[in-house]
């Protein structure tokens, strides 16, 4: 449960003052909204309800909604809003919120006053520093590669049967293990980004706007063009869709609920001990040692590529496809486990 914060100093302005034309606040926060991302989309408008009521709660706003929240912020100014904003960053951290998530929140509440910044509305940036989110050992971990072997050959084995799910899974598992795929980037394929002739796949990678083309395996591309067999669909329409008990396929790209159970589905008919525990992100899942969801199974092929090439950091890195190259860093120093062999060089040096 978090905590609320105590009430505000008289000597601070209440963050009660409604702005000029609140209507245009609401406007440019739902645009804002929905040029994201999907997926960054849900974890921000879900961070700026834990704002709200978290002010409404410490009576910084009348209203517990996003646009109430935000126009008492932009109401006291920078000082103030910048008190509040530390005030709700240790609160997090007083309720034993990992680093991790307080960062994001915060990105999330530094990211809405941008776009109102942006829009006219004021001037001045928020001035809250995030705590330091350190690597844990199980941020880069996944299931074993036994696990994920049991996971492919129980997958591929039920595709023969033709069952439509079965074979839409299989091509799924594919994507996810043989290439290391985030789920956002399978959800979102369209029939027409796969060129069967060529092995080619088009995808949209995280915080990108422009499709990549990357070559498949022949396994992958045999278990879409499978796939492909019974979907049918024109180009414009989502490759992976939902198949209904009897085998009818729905209209609309998996949901991430719907991909999820893709995952866990396939571990469990693998005979793999799945947690029943449910977290907000697939992420939280990993950490709390529950793996076999898509960004698990990506864990573990990047993982897998930092071990078959002996730590190539140009090949792992083009593999993964990060943005950041110090991530790719933590995958490599992981495998090869470095600060432990550093440790035992230091340590035989010492006249001990």
């Amino acid at each position: 449960m978090e905590t609320t914060p105590a009430t505000l100093p008289e000597a601070m302005p209440r963050a009660l003052a409604e702005l000029a034309a609140p209507a245009v606040l609401s406007e440019e926060l739902a645009d804002w909204l929905a040029a994201l991302s999907e997926s960054t989309r849900l974890a921000y408008s879900k961070d700026l309800d834990r704002l709200a009521a978290w002010m409404h709660a410490g009576e910084y706003c009348e209203a517990a909604s996003q646009v109430g929240a935000i126009d008492a912020l932009l109401a006291v100014g920078r000082i103030n809003a910048s008190r509040i904003a530390r005030r709700w960053r240790d609160a997090m951290l007083a309720a034993n919120l990992s680093p991790r998530t307080v960062c994001r929140r915060l990105a999330a509440l530094r990211s809405a006053l941008g776009m109102a910044r942006a829009a006219g509305l004021v001037e001045w940036k928020l001035e809250v520093q995030s705590p330091v989110a350190g690597k844990s050992e199980n941020d880069m971990a996944g299931p074993s590669e036994a696990s994920v072997g049991r996971m492919l050959a129980s997958t591929m084995a039920a595709a023969q049967s033709g069952n439509p799910k079965a074979v839409r899974d299989w091509a799924i598992i594919s994507l996810l293990t043989m290439h290391g795929l985030r789920s956002i980037e399978v959800r979102r394929l369209l029939v027409s980004d796969f060129n069967p002739e060529t092995g080619r796949l088009l995808i949209q990678g995280k915080g990108r706007t422009e499709r990549e083309a990357i070559s498949l395996v022949p396994q992958a591309v045999d278990a879409i063009a499978a796939w492909l067999d019974l979907r049918g669909g024109g180009g414009g329409e989502a490759l992976f869709v939902s198949v209904g008990r009897y085998g009818t396929l729905g209209a609309k790209m998996l949901s991430p609920g719907a991909f999820q159970l893709v995952t866990k589905g396939a571990a469990t008919n693998a005979g793999e001990k799945v947690s029943k525990r449910t977290k907000r992100t697939e992420r939280e899942q990993v950490q709390t040692g529950n793996p076999y969801n898509p960004h698990g199974l990506r864990h573990s092929a990047i993982t897998r590529a930092a071990r078959v090439t002996n730590g190539n950091f140009a090949e792992v890195a083009a593999f993964s496809r990060h943005k950041d190259l110090r991530t790719v860093r933590h995958y490599l120093d992981n495998q090869a486990n470095l600060q432990a062999k550093t440790a035992n060089a230091v340590a035989m040096g010492w006249a001990v």
